[in-house]
């Protein structure tokens, strides 16, 4: 016992409590980190990035555009898009408050060669994946490491080509293969998915056939991967005269899952909406049950067994006010829906897990950034993501100088 009435091992806890608060407070401990601090109500410009919540990059071409944004687990973010006159595919990475990442090919950006259009990208073992559009049946998959080098582990440092042109990306939790999904163009378009080791060994492509294989009229626009390696896929194709919107399953061997939805119009598929719906993005939420658009700005919860989960939003079905380009699910299990709304401008929505429009963000549920107006016009695809601290990402081009330059720009909105 001190003069002060206390007992040594009291001041020792007391120690001990001061010295865990203080590794609390630092964000130490668990080896885990802390939430980030926000900077604002959620769904707010975070104004501790890049200049007051927005970063852009302006690289003297009318062809400049960011159209998704990876988070990297371990700090930053990966922005994938294209650059110059012959929109050649382009990486940008940033830090975490939004400046360009000199550590990353000393510049911050990065042009692999030959590489056409980044519509997405995915991060597999720290690498960063993303398949470049140039052709109908030959496209540039490449691998590229957190300091803008070719990974010398992937088909020996070159990039890999791939028969699919590419509009969305995914890897493989089992074995981090990649998955291209879009279309084949050598005999009019049909669905194609391709799928890649991650050391940079071509594997099988699957092609859409039957009443989902018409040339002409068939594309995939969304993929992701459970937990089994088994591939969720929407687009739309061509059945009879009309377009309607689809989602299939594939094996990890690539082959039609007819088990799924083995009722459907086509074994093995949903059809999201019937006669002149388009598949879109698609997700799968924390249980497995898989979130993808319809092509028409409505957004279907499915059931690992392919049927539409009548227990989300209204009878399965969210309407949204956008079309939707992009589906995100946070670290709460909330719903992050980015696409493009009226007049070209870009929007922002955040709905709880059960469909229901979440208005703590931006008080309304919805954030909208300003209209595009550049050479493309509303057509250009937004993208994003949201980071480990529930922090959302936006990514989009908007014009500079009137209507003759187009920048890069991603935003940060607090979460």
């Amino acid at each position: 016992m001190n003069k002060y009435g206390l007992h040594k091992n009291k001041i020792m806890a007391i120690a001990l409590l001061g010295v865990i608060g203080l590794i609390a407070a630092c964000g130490g401990g668990g080896g885990g980190s802390a939430p980030a601090a926000s900077n604002g109500p959620p769904g707010t410009l975070d104004t501790a990035f890049a200049t007051g919540g927005k970063f852009s990059w302006d690289g003297g071409s009318t062809d400049d555009a960011g159209y998704d944004v990876v988070a990297d687990p371990a700090g930053g973010y990966y922005v994938v898009g294209a650059t110059g006159a012959s929109a050649s595919g382009a990486v940008w990475r940033l830090t975490d408050t939004g400046v360009l990442d000199t550590t990353f090919n000393t510049t911050g950006v990065l042009k692999p060669a030959g590489v056409g259009r980044i519509y997405r990208g995915v991060l597999a073992g720290g690498l960063l994946y993303a398949a470049g559009a140039i052709s109908v049946t030959s496209n540039p998959l490449v691998c590229v490491t957190k300091t803008g080098a070719n990974c010398t582990g992937f088909n020996a440092g070159s990039s890999l080509l791939i028969p699919t042109y590419p509009l969305a990306i995914a890897s493989d939790p089992t074995n981090s293969d990649i998955l291209a999904a879009g279309g084949n163009g050598a005999a009019g378009w049909i669905t194609s998915v391709t799928r890649a080791s991650s050391t940079g060994v071509l594997g099988t492509t699957y092609t859409s056939t039957g009443p989902l294989g018409t040339a002409g009229g068939n594309m995939a626009h969304g993929v992701a991967m459970d937990a089994a390696g088994n591939a969720y896929v929407s687009g739309f194709a061509l059945v009879g005269a009309a377009t309607h919107g689809y989602l299939l399953r594939l094996t990890k061997a690539m082959a039609l899952d007819t088990t799924f939805n083995a009722l459907g119009l086509v074994p093995g598929t949903v059809d999201l909406g019937g006669a002149g719906s388009g598949g879109g993005p698609v997700a799968l939420d924390s249980t497995g049950k898989i979130l993808v658009s319809d092509g028409n700005g409505a957004l279907l919860r499915v059931t690992t067994a392919g049927a539409v989960d009548a227990t989300f939003a209204s009878s399965g079905k969210l309407v949204s006010s956008m079309m939707i380009d992009k589906i995100t699910i946070d670290g709460n299990g909330k719903v992050l829906l980015i696409g493009r709304a009226s007049g070209s401008t870009v929007q922002a929505c955040r709905y709880s897990s059960g469909g229901v429009i979440d208005t703590t963000f931006n008080g309304t549920g919805c954030q909208t950034f300003a209209s595009y107006t550049g050479p493309w016009g509303g057509n250009e695809i937004p993208g994003g993501t949201v980071d480990s601290s529930n922090r959302v990402l936006v990514t989009y081009p908007f014009a500079s100088g009137g209507t003759t330059l187009a920048d890069v720009a991603v935003y940060r909105l607090n979460p």
